[in-house]
């Protein structure tokens, strides 16, 4: 099947994200509002998925290591020298933001 790999589909099955030569349709922003709405936890109007990848970035940025929160983040480069670059950040430089945010999130030890 075509979509083995996909990590987000809908309970339908389809893609969250579609492509087509005319339009994108995200559904990912859709499915995480009525989530935190869901869960009572989005007293906010404005938290939304958006909202999660702000601190994401924000608080992985603080390991140092750009490159790894780009690729965790799924940021494609700009440069040129990221055209050549076919391997990325390592496991371990991946692991170590995801790391760092969760014991942010979650304190000493992480959630377990």
């Amino acid at each position: 099947m075509a979509d083995d790999n996909v990590v987000l589909l809908t309970a339908r099955g389809e893609r969250l994200v579609r492509l087509t030569k005319k339009s994108r349709t995200e559904g990912v922003s859709r499915c995480c509002s009525k989530l935190l709405c869901k869960l009572k936890i989005n007293s906010r109007r404005v938290l939304r998925f958006y909202s999660l990848r702000h601190t994401f970035a924000t608080i992985g940025l603080q390991t140092g290591d750009r490159d790894a929160v780009k690729a965790l983040m799924g940021h494609v480069e700009g440069e040129v020298l990221s055209r050549y670059d076919e391997t990325g950040p390592s496991n371990e430089r991946l692991e170590a933001v995801t790391n760092h945010v969760r014991q942010w999130l979650f304190g000493e030890g992480g959630a377990e």
